[in-house]
């Protein structure tokens, strides 16, 4: 959440919808973080649809934004491996309580979207260029 509160303070995003959604992302993810699983999954996956249908796009037209969008990236890489972890962890509970497997509980990582910031233009504070996800 830092790094979208810190994209938001930058105050170099002069598109009010995108201002708008990303406040309403940051409460989001904030009245998620101590929720249920569910809610925090849900919360996890709708930062990643919107990281892929609006922000790489949005932050890619402001070449100020380059360290704070590979913050951004570096910490949804975490969450993705730590989200993993966390479904791995309730279904090895599960199963240990229950003695039985739960075969419709699984848990599929999103595929995480790839922005790309070309080396010379960073150096020089360039834009962010965004690359299909894999």
């Amino acid at each position: 959440m830092g790094c979208l509160q810190q994209i938001v303070d930058s105050e170099e995003i002069d598109s009010v919808r995108v201002l708008k959604e990303l406040e309403s992302l940051i409460a989001t993810l904030k009245h998620s973080r101590k929720g249920s699983y569910v809610a925090i999954r849900q919360a996890w996956f709708f930062l990643v649809e919107w990281t892929k249908n609006t922000g790489w796009e949005a932050f890619g037209e402001i070449p100020l934004l380059g360290a704070a969008v590979r913050g951004l990236k570096q910490t949804m890489d975490k969450t993705n491996t730590a989200m993993i972890r966390m479904h791995d962890d309730i279904t090895t509970q599960t199963i240990a309580s229950f003695k039985t497997g739960l075969p419709r509980l699984t848990y599929e990582p999103p595929c995480l979207p790839q922005p790309e910031i070309p080396i010379d233009e960073e150096a020089r504070g360039g834009g962010v260029v965004v690359r299909g996800a894999p």
